[in-house]
């Protein structure tokens, strides 16, 4: 592509700013992948995307691993939080290693294959392919333990 000096590149584009934000738990001895797709990233969509796990998992004690997010929906809070008898979080401190936090690399992995140099037209069609790359990581759960730091 080629403008004149002096001139400023116009590039047409359909984009209407729409945002699609995921939320994401991987099962550390199992490798399964739990996702949900939400339109804003705030602690209503966070207590919705526990609650389906929850629903999974019934009679389970679950432990979530979290950074300080304020999607997260609990501000300022360190160490480990008991929510109920069969649900714990634990804080991560701020600014932690990447290391600490390694749902933060299958994020990367996800923009890698997903997101980067991709144009999707619609958001409906982002959406689709972030349900695609999430149903991906079932398949590959070799690679979903490497990223993790995980034993297969």
């Amino acid at each position: 592509m080629w403008v004149k000096r002096g001139t400023q590149a116009k590039i047409p584009m359909d984009d209407d700013h729409d945002f699609c934000y995921g939320f994401c738990a991987i099962d550390w001895v199992s490798l399964k992948t739990h996702y949900r797709l939400a339109d804003a990233l705030n602690g209503k969509n966070f207590k919705a995307f526990i609650a389906q796990i929850r629903k999974q998992y019934p009679n389970e004690v679950l432990v979530f691993v979290l950074d300080n997010a304020p999607a997260h929906g609990y501000l300022k809070l360190r160490g480990e939080v008991r929510v109920d008898e069969g649900l714990y979080f634990y804080f991560l401190p701020s600014y932690s290693a990447i290391d600490l936090n390694p749902i933060e690399k299958v994020f990367k992995f996800f923009r890698h294959k997903v997101t980067h140099n991709f144009y999707f037209p619609t958001l409906d069609d982002l959406m689709q392919a972030a349900r695609d790359f999430f149903r991906y990581l079932h398949v590959v759960r070799s690679r979903v333990a490497s990223l993790i730091g995980a034993k297969v």
